[in-house]
């Protein structure tokens, strides 16, 4: 009759075929760089027992107790080998059901639930790999989806309206820090920021489309008014920085620090109508200054 109990608990009906609960020391690896590419790997821990030990000493800020050979030995895991069939996996970490078919391959939809942050998803198979991830708030609400395209993750992030707020493009073919690029939206639809970590340029929008601002690899910088005019640009060179000023889209003023083996030089230029009028020169060493014309002629 325990038997009979067993059998009951451990395999439920799901959709006409037997659900299996594999013990606690399985798990679902999201944080391996299979992952990222849509390769979704149960794994079990060969020592739960420590695992669970450590965990335990972690979570009452025992860490004086945690040796690197607890460590080591705590983390240790094996991939599972399982045959065809649906299954459970619930721990106190997350419970995922999912199922396998033929060569051990993922498929169909796999139901997860992230304990810790009570947050439910979809995982969403083809051909045994990942192809889309659908997250979900706690009150139900569609989060966020992950599209997996070969060495490209595409994200997409929805706000309570149900409208994009941002889309995050993954290039997991790419170091990590300089393989995304995440735009976010205005709540009218239009672009408000593109922040590229390839190419390392910030991109910013006015709610009417108009740029406002764009940075490039923290060298130069273009600020905009809300009509599209320049308003200020600065940039850095080998020989120093410059940082000039704009009036709807015309030049009045630049101002130039320049350091080298003659000390710092301080250059201030005047404009008129966009032309050059005159210019300053100001030596950092003797601090004397010096008046030039738009053809470099000095001026007394």
């Amino acid at each position: 009759m325990k038997k009979f109990i067993f059998l009951i608990t451990t395999i439920i009906s799901w959709g006409g075929i037997a659900q299996t609960t594999l013990k606690p020391s399985y798990y679902v690896d999201t944080k391996s760089d299979a992952f990222k590419h849509g390769i979704v790997e149960i794994k079990e821990y060969v020592n739960y027992e420590q695992y669970q030990q450590l965990q335990l000493l972690m979570k009452k800020g025992n860490v004086g107790n945690i040796s690197n050979e607890m460590m080591q030995q705590a983390y240790v895991s094996k991939r599972a080998s399982l045959q065809k069939g649906k299954y459970i996996i619930d721990n106190d970490e997350h419970q995922f059901e999912f199922e396998v078919g033929n060569g051990g391959l993922l498929i169909g939809e796999g139901k997860y639930l992230n304990k810790k942050r009570n947050i439910a998803s979809t995982y969403i198979f083809n051909n045994g790999r990942l192809a889309e991830i659908h997250l979900f708030t706690p009150e139900g609400r569609l989060r966020k989806k992950n599209i997996f395209k070969g060495n490209l993750i595409e994200g997409v992030v929805y706000n309570h309206e149900g409208n994009i707020a941002q889309k995050i493009e993954i290039h997991t073919n790419l170091k990590e820090g300089s393989d995304q690029v995440v735009t976010t939206y205005h709540k009218n639809g239009n672009i408000s920021k593109i922040e590229d970590h390839i190419k390392k340029t910030t991109k910013e929008y006015y709610q009417n489309g108009k740029p406002k601002m764009e940075l490039i690899e923290s060298k130069s910088a273009v600020k905009y008014d809300p009509e599209g005019n320049i308003i200020e640009k600065w940039y850095i060179n080998d020989k120093g920085n410059c940082k000039e000023i704009y009036e709807k889209g015309v030049i009045t003023l630049k101002n130039c620090e320049s350091r080298g083996l003659q000390g710092i030089k301080i250059s201030n230029y005047y404009y008129k109508n966009g032309q050059l009028e005159y210019y300053t020169i100001t030596d950092g060493k003797t601090n004397k200054t010096q008046k030039y014309d738009s053809n470099n002629n000095p001026i007394n």
